[in-house]
């Protein structure tokens, strides 16, 4: 498991989760300014609230089938700009997220406007 906050705020750019890890907690890469590409593994079922939110140059993101959960705002996300001080989601444009037909991370793009390469 990564934990709730694991690496909020942090400037780690590039993370590869190892085979096992079974789920991504609420806000654990939150903020992580640098992060430009995440490799989830197919052990993973579960994505928390807010995990990859405002994540600016995590423009994709591949979601294995094997996650059936996926918490609010998880990724495709951003702070407004214009309000930084509120906290104002909106979202991050040129988002596109790869996940198989049917799945739980192409239901999640549908929902929230993202767009999704489903295949």
């Amino acid at each position: 498991e990564i934990p709730d906050y694991c690496f909020y705020d942090t400037s780690v750019s590039e993370i590869k989760l190892h085979k096992g890890i079974t789920k991504i907690g609420d806000l654990a890469f939150c903020r992580s300014s640098d992060l430009s590409e995440i490799k989830i593994p197919s052990s993973v079922v579960s994505i928390g609230e807010k995990a990859f939110y405002t994540c600016p140059v995590l423009t994709k993101i591949e979601v294995p089938e094997t996650v059936t959960e996926i918490g609010s705002q998880a990724f495709g996300y951003t702070m407004d700009a214009e309000k930084p001080d509120e906290d104002t989601p909106v979202l991050q444009e040129d988002f596109t997220i790869t996940a198989k037909k049917g799945s739980a991370a192409e239901k999640y793009a549908e929902e929230n406007g993202i767009a999704c390469k489903a295949g």
